[in-house]
């Protein structure tokens, strides 16, 4: 239905499945607010398909989430418990991935300092623990653009003299993709933009 840009269809047949998820693991969305994963462990209902379960919730989470956005509408609670399913299975490049499509809202949102806390809070730590050296180099690009739109400049580009450090190893994509973060910075310090915290 999402393909078919059907999307009031969509976010109908996903909520389903992801309130029979909820059902099947024992918790409601309302008891993962303000919990990690050792504290989520001991609240899900335990079987032998209990990894498969929390893996098939957060998928339906983050399509969840992707369709909201299309709607116009904020995901931030669905992608926030998404990365929490994906964090207790140890799905690690899930997670890195659904929480910097969670800073890319709160930027697109104006919410900078959300962004920047997702980014060190979220994305940067499971990149280091999950030794994803892949992923470091882009998911330090982002972050160096957010702390350009929170206006941290000097913090940002010390970002980039660090990823110079890795310059030798980088593919031509990710030279490219540097090279692109760099220069929407150039013109974040020109024409800055203003955070917003009303949605």
């Amino acid at each position: 239905m999402y393909r078919l840009d059907k999307n009031q269809k969509a976010i109908k047949l996903i909520s389903n499945i992801i309130s029979d998820y909820y059902k099947l693991i024992g918790i409601t969305p309302e008891q993962v607010m303000g919990k990690n994963s050792p504290d989520l462990w001991k609240m899900v209902n335990e079987s032998d398909d209990i990894t498969d379960d929390l893996k098939h919730l957060a998928d339906s989470l983050e399509v969840s989430a992707i369709i909201e956005n299309k709607l116009n509408r904020h995901s931030y609670f669905r992608r926030i418990h998404s990365m929490k399913f994906y964090e207790m299975i140890g799905a690690v490049d899930s997670l890195i991935r659904v929480g910097q499509d969670l800073a890319d809202e709160f930027v697109g949102r104006h919410d900078f300092i959300g962004a920047k806390e997702v980014m060190v809070n979220w994305v940067i730590p499971s990149t280091i623990k999950g030794n994803m050296l892949d992923k470091i180099i882009l998911v330090r690009s982002q972050y160096a653009v957010i702390l350009a739109y929170c206006g941290d400049f000097y913090e940002s580009d010390k970002e980039f003299e660090t990823l110079e450090t890795y310059e030798a190893g980088m593919s031509e994509n990710q030279k490219l993709e540097i090279k692109d973060q760099k220069e929407l910075v150039s013109k974040i310090k020109v024409t800055p933009l203003i955070p917003s915290f009303n949605f």
